[in-house]
Order: C-alpha cells, then sequence, then structure tokens
C-alpha cells in the first residue's frame, strides 16, 4: 500500500504519482568600490565570490568576481542564513557579509546588492604645530610682537621645493596640510601684515628642526618659541 504525502505529491492521472517542487534558490549580487569610487575586482586584489547557504541544506559555490552575481544550486525550503565572501587569487578573505533568509518552494530569494568597499593604504600624513611668544623671557602675545602669521616652511630632505603653511598667530596651534610620508627640514618663521598674501616673515627665526611624516598620522611637531 502507497503513503502519498500532502501537499508534496499530485495525482494527474490513474495510477501517476509527481512529487512537486520543495525547492529554490538564493541569488547573489555585488560590487566593488575602491576609495568612493566604483572599481573592478582586478583593482582590489579580488578573484572570485564565495556563497555559502547554511540551513536545511548546506551550499557553498564560488562565482568569477567580475560576474557581479551568482545563484546557488536548488535548496531545500526553510530559513538559510547566507555568508557572501569576497575573495583574492588563493582564498584570501578581504571582504564578508552576512543576511538572514527564507528560501520558498520554487522562487529564487534574491540578496544584495552587496558592495565591498576598499580603500587604498595612506601615503601622507600632517603635523600639528604649537608655538608661543615670550619678550625678555616673560610670555608675550601676537600684538605685543606686531605679529599677524605664522609660517612653518617644510622641504623634504634632497628636495628643493618647500611646503608653506601659514596660520593666523593668535591660534597658537594649527594642522598643516597633508604631504607625502618621509622627512623634512622644518624652517618657522613669525609674520606681519594684513593678509597671506602680503606678509614680512623676518619678525622672528627659531632654529630649523628636523621632522618626519609618517602616512596616516597627525605628528606634533616640537614647541615652536618665538623669542624677543
Amino acid at each position: 500500500m502507497k503513503k502519498l504525502v500532502l501537499a508534496a505529491a499530485v495525482a494527474l492521472a490513474p495510477g501517476c504519482i509527481f512529487v512537486s517542487s520543495s525547492t529554490g534558490h538564493i541569488s547573489a549580487s555585488w560590487s566593488v568600490s575602491l576609495d568612493g569610487a566604483a572599481s573592478t575586482c582586478s583593482a582590489v586584489g579580488a578573484s572570485s565570490v564565495e556563497i555559502i547557504a547554511t540551513g536545511p541544506d548546506l551550499d557553498d559555490e564560488t562565482f568569477n568576481c567580475d560576474s557581479g552575481a551568482g545563484t546557488t544550486i536548488s535548496l531545500a525550503t526553510g530559513a538559510y542564513t547566507v555568508t557572501v565572501n569576497i575573495l583574492d587569487s588563493v582564498g584570501t578573505i578581504l571582504g564578508s557579509d552576512t543576511a538572514s533568509v527564507s528560501v520558498d518552494s520554487g522562487a529564487t530569494t534574491e540578496i544584495g546588492p552587496y558592495l565591498f568597499a576598499f580603500t587604498n593604504p595612506p601615503t601622507q600624513g600632517n603635523w600639528h604645530a604649537t608655538w608661543e611668544i615670550t619678550s625678555g623671557g616673560a610670555a608675550a602675545t601676537c600684538a605685543d610682537v606686531g605679529a599677524t602669521f605664522v609660517s612653518f616652511t617644510s622641504t623634504l630632505m634632497g628636495g628643493t621645493v618647500g611646503n608653506d603653511d601659514i596660520f593666523n598667530c593668535d591660534d597658537l596651534a594649527g594642522d598643516t596640510d597633508p604631504y607625502d610620508a618621509g622627512s623634512y627640514t622644518v624652517v618657522p618663521a613669525l609674520c606681519s601684515g594684513p593678509d597671506v598674501s602680503n606678509l614680512d616673515c623676518t619678525l622672528s627665526f627659531p632654529t630649523p628642526f628636523d621632522a618626519d611624516i609618517t602616512a596616516g598620522v597627525n605628528t606634533d611637531f616640537p614647541l615652536v618659541e618665538f623669542a624677543f
């Protein structure tokens, strides 16, 4: 005697039993960016994307990264945890994301699009400068000595072109622009003048000093004293 499972079989003709679909698929899509702009898999060193579906069935499939999408084999219906990994050519995981989804009978569950965002390592850093004004060994103000701006000129060792960072004297501190990592000679100067386009930077010249820039780091200058 044959037993029929309700909703799993349909009698279409005398003596014939057909099993209905009780599987579905999961389809994932993805893209890649580099430093905030759309990019390619090869530009970030990615070769493939792995889709791992864990639930009533277990499926682990790998797709060409450039395809931008992939669909699993047929999976038993039910709840799944899906992990999407972007991999390099030797299988190292460069990025990963997960989702909880349901696979329905005869349907394809779409997840994504996943954006795998990459950034280039920094090549530049900057300095944090601080300074003080003294007169006769006592603390003084910029106005006391007629100063309006402070200048720091940094030149990469072995280079010939200096970088100028100019700050309002009264600020007593400021961050320079970013520059390439390396070792620099820094020349501080105290300036007078109404604006940065019309300065006389001969009020005070402390001793130049050497300073390094580390990529991705804001490094403190030594405190600079403009002494009168």
